[in-house]
């Protein structure tokens, strides 16, 4: 059928009227097949947030590795998860012509991609993508433990072909972040208990951190007539998920103890104490020692951590030689 084939063009109208993409996401229905903006548009916008104070730029897409592969399949549209591959001149010509921008402004600016998607994500890509963003995050979604389960979500990659994604991104030095999603429509006890796995297996490939998702139905996607899923503590298929997220996600946060990290430093919202967010990644850290850290308000300093605070906070110190 149109799904596997025919011109791009056809593939993005169902003779169903099935909306494209996941089942659960409403970004192909909302704004249509994926387009790329000119490297020096980028570029320039980066320049004008650097003249501005900024120095912490994230790549935001819903698959940074979409990227430039419009211009492959032009004048047709990009429907097509998995052909072409990535055009790794035009990402290799983004990142280069942004981490140029340190040399030209003479300061040092962090910079890093926000998803990738494991169907575009081979040893090529893994190794240019490892040349400009090594020691940053990305996300990568494997929402579900069971193949056949994904593929029915209308997913373009299947939970094996993730864990291989994220086992290539660490190889070359990325720093993956896994994503999952409980109460997704008919995921039972055993698909949720083959998810639990997957986690397991998704952290011995090298992901650092797992986030879970509650399913709620977005308009204009294939799922928008299901109903919200239930929050995990009162759903015993979501909380197996849930729960096992919780727990890696406190086991993995012992490492940080020790650590010091380059945090900037900001009032807590509730007025009382200071809190520190990781330049380059890590989780949310709650300052101890006030008197020192009301130094550092909007700036960056050392913070040693101290603690595990929860699966998503650590506790930490900032250092007075800051």
């Amino acid at each position: 059928g149109k799904c596997y084939s025919g011109s791009l063009s056809d593939r993005y109208y169902c003779p169903m009227n099935i909306p494209p993409g996941c089942g659960y996401c409403s970004v192909p229905s909302l704004f249509g097949p994926s387009r790329s903006r000119s490297v020096e548009s980028i570029v320039n916008e980066i320049k004008g947030l650097i003249e501005m104070g900024c120095r912490r730029f994230i790549l935001g897409a819903s698959d940074f590795l979409d990227y430039g592969r419009d211009i492959l399949v032009e004048p047709e549209p990009l429907t097509d998860p998995l052909n072409p591959p990535p055009n790794l001149n035009e990402i290799e010509k983004l990142l280069g012509s942004i981490k140029s921008l340190e040399s030209e402004f003479s300061l040092k600016i962090f910079f890093s991609i926000e998803n990738v998607k494991p169907s575009l994500v081979d040893e090529e890509v893994a190794k240019v993508l490892g040349r400009y963003l090594r020691g940053t995050p990305t996300s990568i979604g494997v929402e579900t433990g069971v193949d056949s389960y994904a593929i029915s979500l209308g997913r373009p990659s299947t939970p094996s072909q993730a864990i291989k994604a994220i086992r290539l991104l660490r190889k070359y030095g990325l720093i993956p972040y896994a994503y999952f999603i409980h109460g997704l429509p008919n995921q039972d006890v055993n698909i949720a208990i083959e998810t639990s796995k997957v986690m397991d297996e998704a952290v011995k490939a090298g992901a650092e951190k797992i986030t879970v998702y509650r399913f709620s139905p977005l308009p204009m996607s294939a799922f928008s007539d299901f109903p919200k899923a239930p929050p995990s503590h009162v759903d015993a298929v979501g909380k197996i998920i849930v729960d096992k997220a919780s727990r890696i996600n406190s086991k993995l946060k012992d490492k940080w103890i020790g650590a010091v990290l380059d945090a900037y430093i900001v009032n807590s919202l509730r007025g009382k104490g200071f809190i520190g967010y990781p330049f380059i990644h890590g989780p949310v850290i709650f300052i101890e020692n006030s008197k020192v850290a009301s130094k550092f308000v909007g700036k960056i300093a050392k913070v040693k951590i101290v603690r595990v605070v929860s699966d998503r906070a650590l506790s930490g110190i900032v250092l007075d030689s800051s």
